[in-house]
């Protein structure tokens, strides 16, 4: 601030000055003028050069007359030098003039084109006959121009410092207020990037703000604990993974090494047995390669326009057969209109063999299956509820994580792999649907499945 203020003072006043002696040169504009008229034009005029500096030499007088020195009795003894000092030093000097022609060809003095000048006309006869030419000053050297521009330069210097001053004491606390909270969530970020996702003190204080900096503490505080969840999931994930791998390959390795050892003859019933084990392990590699492939995105969806209605038809009449063998019974209520939606039929029937499965595995004999198709403005609803032993309250929300089973009602030894209604999850989430495990009015489970409408009947 005080650079430009400094620069505009002296560019002002330089403007000024030039401007103010460029004025005291119109009296001589005017006697060049009215010479001009008299010898009716400049070729006429007998020695030009003498004639021309003896213009401006009277014009100097008069000039001078305009400024007298003080008289010898208004001038104390003590201040007599300093005055006549003064006064000479603010004494107009002898300006440098050029008089051009109307052709700026010049008549008197050195023109030098590459200067900068300042031009008054020289106007006769309401025509310009001619210019006066003087060079523009380029800065003050002296004079109460230069006076003035110190004086005015010391009180800027002042008025930047005092500002300057104000500044630290205001930006200083701003910046601790900024900057702070920032090197806070600086480190907090930088220790998610470390992997340690717990929250800090100095973050958690950093949530009662409501500026943008406590909106981002909020963010960066719901990422760790999301990231912390998901690290806690995977370490879960990888823990039941190994566990349910490693049950039947136990068994298959004691049952061989029970053979081998001839502590169990090799037979054909036993090696049935090893099939069994082997064909369950597959199983339990399917269904997790086929999840696995669900989250990355990579399971293919053909999906066409199909009735819902005669799909789910034909897939309950395949499964009537199958659940008999347990003697459960299902049974079907479906709207006799079409009820059209965009599916991949191969998918909804995977989809209904995992539920249809793990009813016939957890419901007792002599159970009822009810399966129930209807619609909305924008939704085909399916519900498949039983009337099996149910399960807890506590145990709704997590039926569709993966590798998860019900303690007692849906264990190990009738239980699968954990893994059937997660994959059911996925599929319905790839068709942008939504599933819902609820309390069955009958006693058991009760599964809602929505599924988006075609547009056609929609």
């Amino acid at each position: 601030m005080f650079a430009f203020m400094r620069w505009s003072i002296d560019n002002g006043m330089l403007e000024y000055v030039n401007t103010r002696e460029a004025k005291q040169l119109a009296p001589l504009a005017q006697r060049l003028a009215n010479a001009y008229e008299q010898h009716q034009g400049w070729d006429t005029i007998a020695r030009p050069e003498h004639f021309f500096r003896q213009l401006l030499q009277q014009q100097w007088q008069l000039d001078i007359s305009a400024h007298p020195y003080p008289a010898e009795a208004d001038i104390d003894k003590e201040t007599d030098i300093r005055a006549r000092d003064q006064h000479d030093r603010h004494q107009p000097r002898p300006p440098k003039i050029v008089i051009l022609n109307q052709q700026h060809q010049p008549l008197f003095g050195r023109y030098n084109n590459k200067k900068d000048y300042q031009l008054l006309p020289i106007i006769s006869q309401q025509q310009t006959v001619g210019w006066l030419a003087r060079p523009k000053k380029t800065f003050i050297s002296k004079g109460f121009e230069l006076t003035f521009i110190e004086k005015q330069t010391e009180t800027f210097a002042l008025i930047s410092l005092m500002v300057f001053a104000l500044a630290l004491l205001i930006s200083l606390p701003l910046a601790r207020h900024f900057v702070n909270p920032i090197r806070v969530l600086a480190k907090a970020l930088h220790r998610l990037t470390q992997g340690d996702y717990q929250p800090q003190q100095g973050s958690l204080l950093l949530l009662q703000r409501r500026d943008e900096l406590g909106g981002l503490a909020q963010d960066i505080h719901s990422l760790a604990v999301t990231l912390n969840k998901n690290e806690l999931l995977r370490k879960q994930w990888l823990a039941d993974t190994s566990h349910e791998l490693r049950t039947p390959v136990s068994i298959l390795l004691a049952e061989i090494e029970a053979m081998l050892d001839e502590v169990r003859p090799l037979t054909k019933n036993n090696l049935q047995s090893l099939q069994q084990e082997t064909l369950q392990l597959k199983k339990l590699i399917d269904d997790l390669h086929q999840l696995n492939s669900a989250d990355l995105g990579s399971l293919h969806y053909h999906k066409q326009t199909t009735d819902l209605a005669a799909l789910l038809k034909q897939q309950s009449q395949r499964h009537q057969q199958y659940l008999q063998q347990k003697s459960i019974t299902l049974t079907g209520d479906y709207p006799t209109h079409s009820i059209n939606c965009a599916v991949d039929s191969t998918r909804i029937a995977q989809l209904l063999d995992n539920i249809l499965a793990n009813c016939k595995r957890y419901c007792p004999e002599h159970s009822q299956v009810r399966i129930r198709l209807h619609s909305d403005k924008q939704h085909a609803i399916i519900r498949i509820e039983d009337n099996g032993p149910g399960v807890p309250d506590d145990a709704l929300a997590h039926l569709f994580d993966p590798l998860y089973r019900v303690e007692h009602s849906r264990n190990r030894s009738t239980g699968g792999s954990g893994l059937g209604l997660a994959i059911c999850q996925r599929i319905v989430a790839a068709h942008d649907g939504h599933i819902l495990a609820q309390h069955s009015q009958y006693g058991g489970l009760l599964i809602t499945i929505s599924l988006p409408l075609s547009a056609s009947t929609a």
